[in-house]
């Protein structure tokens, strides 16, 4: 997603079961997530912030660190808020993103948690580019030859050799007992 998740931060500032990563442009509304070497109270979230105008690769580069923090707190289950608008033609985000980044995105959190529960939750995106951009972040759920070929992946992205994130939206604590 384009904007930093206030809402589920402050969840986790009250919840240890709970690990929060976010990729976000900053600044940006809500104008929360701009530092990223604050982890909260509990140690327990991260935030990636990215420039205005980021790329693809530089939005690959934050959620790897995502992954990486996230994979340190061990899951049972991975929840993502899926928002599309970091694609270029999103008229509220600056970010640079093409529909094809999305289906990296995803590869590289089905690469760092093979074995671990992945839940998707849509989130938003404004441009028509919205709907090819969901499809591609389906391709590695559905097509092995996608997941078997992560090796040219991290070559051509330069990505970290565990990558991505984990965007936790549960709401309920009953949820997560």
């Amino acid at each position: 997603d384009g904007h930093h998740g206030n809402g589920i931060a402050a969840y986790a500032d009250e919840e240890s079961r709970v690990t929060y990563a976010s990729v976000h442009q900053a600044p940006l509304w809500p104008g929360t997530g701009d530092d990223a070497n604050d982890r909260g109270p509990l140690s327990n979230r991260l935030s990636a912030p990215v420039s205005r105008g980021a790329q693809g690769k530089e939005y690959l580069k934050r959620w790897a660190e995502c992954i990486s923090f996230t994979q340190s707190k061990n899951p049972q289950l991975v929840i993502v808020s899926a928002g599309f608008d970091a694609l270029s033609a999103d008229p509220l985000v600056q970010c640079q993103l093409k529909p094809i980044d999305f289906m990296y995105i995803t590869l590289q959190l089905r690469t760092a948690f093979p074995h671990t529960p992945i839940v998707l939750g849509l989130e938003g995106g404004y441009s028509n580019d919205a709907g090819l951009a969901f499809a591609q972040s389906l391709r590695p759920f559905l097509d092995s030859t996608i997941q078997h070929n992560s090796t040219s992946f991290k070559k051509n992205t330069n990505s970290i050799n565990k990558d991505v994130v984990l965007t936790t939206t549960l709401q309920d604590k009953s949820l997560i007992r």
